[in-house]
């Protein structure tokens, strides 16, 4: 079996050689595998496009892409993996960093992973054996955890516990299902459309426990935009495969719109506790988001019969009581936590919204509007 490890360097002097000589160690204690390695350069001005040629020069299973300029994360990593299939025809494709965040020592446990019958093996930090640095600053530790549990529960991937990786290992059968011209190109978010996309084309995915570490030299890829992209992307992957989703965004924004309204008027108006006015504006909202959901959202699913509609109702409003304590227990805790009215609506009303919607539509496509028996999957 040929692996190939594919790795996008820009300025990486201070790390190149390093890395390259703890590959070539790993390597050896890869069994029955022809390991290579693929620099994807984007046009480094610091020397690194040279050290790379001279390790090219020592080793032919080293092999360099120059891009005339730096396209970006998720360019450097698709051209090399097309290079990897079309050239070096490549069975497996690791993605991993240069900086060392990445440990080299843990590619020989993901070529393991894939000759145990995996397609798509992602190195997770959030399953046990996995971590995270100490270091890190907590506003960066509560992103990291949020922005993945968003992406598995809108993209429905709840057996996965670390979507946005970026260590991982592809089987290229399955990989080359996928069309990578397709991909999102934008920093890191092509690895949860990749993901996504392995996952739609039945493939086997699985998870090592991997310790995130600290960039060994040099500054850090990171770029702010990153999260704004990622969750513009999960949802449109979203909406793209269910338009039903869309629909029923729009009509929870109705159903926010009322509950919102409701909710700011007893408390700023008629200054009654946000707990107890809470109760009265998610009754309204409801009402609202049933019946339109019923007409629009799920109308293929339509519930017709007064006598299967009450039925149903009494479920929806079973579900609700749990959207209501989701949103109240954020309430709570913001209360209890910052004290002050202002933060109760900016932080904990909001947070427990967005909880409650996912939770919602989840349980209502499965539940209340579930497909039936006579729908056949095309």
């Amino acid at each position: 079996m040929r692996i190939v490890v594919v790795t996008p360097t820009y300025n990486e002097i201070e790390n190149i050689d390093k890395f390259l000589d703890a590959l070539k160690a790993q390597f050896k204690g890869v069994p029955s595998c022809e390991m290579h390695s693929v620099i994807v350069d984007g046009n480094s001005t610091d020397g690194t496009t040279e050290a790379v040629r001279k390790k090219v020069k020592e080793n032919p299973n080293i092999h360099l892409l120059v891009e005339e300029k730096k396209t970006g994360l998720g360019s450097a990593y698709i051209l090399g993996m097309k290079y990897a299939i079309s050239e070096l025809k490549a069975d497996g494709i690791v993605e991993m960093d240069a900086d060392f965040q990445h440990d080299p020592k843990d590619v020989k446990r993901f070529v393991a992973k894939l000759n145990e019958g995996y397609d798509y093996v992602l190195g997770s930090r959030y399953i046990k054996g996995g971590s995270i640095p100490d270091s890190w600053a907590l506003y960066r530790k509560l992103l990291s955890f949020f922005g993945n549990l968003l992406s598995r529960i809108v993209l429905g991937l709840f057996e996965i516990h670390d979507v946005t990786s970026g260590y991982r290992i592809s089987r290229v059968s399955t990989l080359s299902k996928v069309n990578l011209e397709d991909l999102d190109r934008k920093a890191y978010t092509y690895k949860i459309q990749l993901l996504y996309e392995m996952k739609m084309k039945g493939g086997k995915i699985g998870e090592i426990p991997i310790a995130f570490g600290l960039r060994d030299r040099g500054d850090s890829k990171m770029e702010k935009e990153n999260i704004i992209e990622s969750l513009k992307l999960i949802f449109k992957l979203r909406i793209k495969k269910n338009a039903s989703f869309f629909k029923f965004l729009i009509v929870g924004s109705a159903g926010l719109f009322v509950q919102t309204s409701i909710f700011y008027f007893l408390v700023l108006f008629y200054k009654i506790n946000p707990s107890v006015s809470l109760l009265p504006a998610f009754l309204a909202a409801v009402v609202t988001t049933f019946t339109f959901n019923n007409l629009w959202s799920f109308k293929e699913r339509k519930i017709v019969r007064v006598d299967e509609k009450m039925k149903k109702f009494i479920i929806f409003c079973l579900i609700n009581i749990g959207t209501y304590f989701i949103q109240k227990g954020f309430i709570v805790l913001s209360q209890s936590v910052f004290g002050k009215v202002i933060f109760v609506l900016l932080v904990g009303y909001p947070l427990g919204i967005l909880i409650g919607l996912i939770w919602n539509y989840l349980l209502y496509s499965k539940i209340v509007w579930e497909k039936t028996a006579t729908v056949i999957k095309v």
